[in-house]
């Protein structure tokens, strides 16, 4: 089953995973309501089941109600690769100084899990293209464990620019009990963000 972001974020949320403030909203009125609580500036995020929605148009910034309301608007009539939009998330904004990419999936061919990361965050495909070796894999056996240990090395090695390793591993350890708990076949943040606080 596949989620909505504003779903997936209350799993990842229930773990403990530090995430933006955000309120799913279905028309402007509840848009604009959303974003006075949230504050200014913000951000308002399609709700599709399929990537690269800011490249289509479906991920818009808001500096005041009115542009919430116009932006939201222009969102909510949209089809996005095939999918139609659902709602909006409207988020926080924050000062990302860094971005990566990680995901925990199954693993079909060699029947393990994959812990996969890379910096760069929304651009990974373009990344792993053209620098595969800045993807860093890890594979657990369908009867192991990923713990504390594995996570930092996977932290360490992913290279998070002057961020706290072992906040990271943390983050990867909750991803983890996310995937476990729910009995997923993919779990993944993109971005995971440094952020400028």
């Amino acid at each position: 089953m596949d989620l909505y972001e504003y779903q997936a974020r209350e799993l990842l949320e229930e773990q403990g995973i530090p995430t933006p403030k955000a309120i799913f909203a279905q028309n402007s009125h509840e848009v604009a309501e959303a974003a006075d609580k949230i504050g200014y500036p913000c951000v308002i995020k399609a709700q599709v089941k399929i990537g690269h929605r800011g490249q289509a148009g479906g991920v818009k910034i808001a500096h005041n109600r009115d542009e919430a309301i116009l932006e939201s608007e222009s969102i909510l009539p949209m089809t996005i690769h095939g999918h139609k939009v659902s709602g909006v998330l409207v988020a926080e904004a924050k000062n990302i100084l860094h971005e990566y990419y990680v995901s925990i999936s199954v693993d079909r061919t060699s029947r393990d899990f994959d812990v996969l990361a890379t910096a760069g965050g929304t651009e990974v495909e373009e990344i792993a293209k053209e620098h595969p070796e800045a993807v860093k894999r890890l594979h657990i056996d369908a009867l192991g464990d990923f713990d504390l240990a594995a996570a930092t090395e996977m932290a360490q090695s992913i290279g998070f620019y002057h961020a706290d390793v072992d906040q990271a591993a943390q983050i990867l350890l909750k991803m983890w009990r996310c995937f476990k708990d729910n009995d997923a076949t993919l779990v993944e943040i993109n971005p995971l963000a440094k952020i400028g606080d």
